[in-house]
């Protein structure tokens, strides 16, 4: 867990057995990576939990799975939504936060290592109507329509210099299908070039 504040030593109720001394411990407040909670917690040794005492009685025996990791990268991203997506409505299912309903859920929706989850509807949250399970080949094609930091307002074109650079990403790879004088002859050249595609 990340600590997000240290509160400092504090002496505890448990009693040194060696010299009978009472104990003192680091506290600080940490944030659980499952459930989002704030709790405060000693830190023994230099040792400290993965998860705050509610998350660590969870039986699902999945915390170690891609799709665990899947379930907490969605969470974050609702909860620390980044600039780029102030105007949308993004959301969790109030019972994905409970990972075994997510894992029934995605077990019977297809999902399989190698596999990701992707909103149908980038405009909404993650809800069972609105997610399924792709490759990420997919998903690349199921971006907003223009995404926050593009300046010229029309989809696949970009101001690169002096230029007007007509372009799209395929397969995690940038492609450039040229650089032109006048935005109209670049965004000409994105349609002919994503209609072969």
């Amino acid at each position: 867990m990340n600590m997000i504040k240290d509160l400092g030593m504090f002496d505890t109720d448990w009693i040194r057995k060696d010299n009978g001394k009472v104990r003192r411990m680091r506290k600080g407040l940490y944030c659980c990576p499952v459930c989002d909670m704030e709790v405060s917690m000693f830190v023994r040794n230099g040792n400290q939990a993965k998860t705050c005492r509610k998350c660590v009685k969870v039986t699902h025996g999945a915390s170690n799975t891609r799709l665990f990791k899947i379930w907490g990268g969605m969470k974050h991203r609702v909860k620390n939504q980044p600039d780029s997506y102030v105007d949308i409505n993004m959301s969790l299912y109030d019972k994905w936060n409970d990972f075994s309903i997510f894992q029934t859920w995605a077990v019977e929706n297809g999902y399989k290592d190698g596999l990701s989850i992707d909103r149908i509807d980038n405009n909404i949250g993650y809800s069972p109507s609105n997610c399924r399970w792709t490759t990420v080949s997919v998903q690349q094609n199921n971006k907003r329509e223009i995404q926050a930091n593009n300046t010229s307002g029309i989809k696949g074109v970009s101001k690169q210099g002096n230029k007007w650079r007509a372009g799209k990403t395929i397969n995690k790879k940038s492609v450039c299908f040229g650089l032109y004088d006048t935005i109209e002859d670049a965004k000409e050249s994105y349609t002919r070039n994503t209609e072969c595609i």
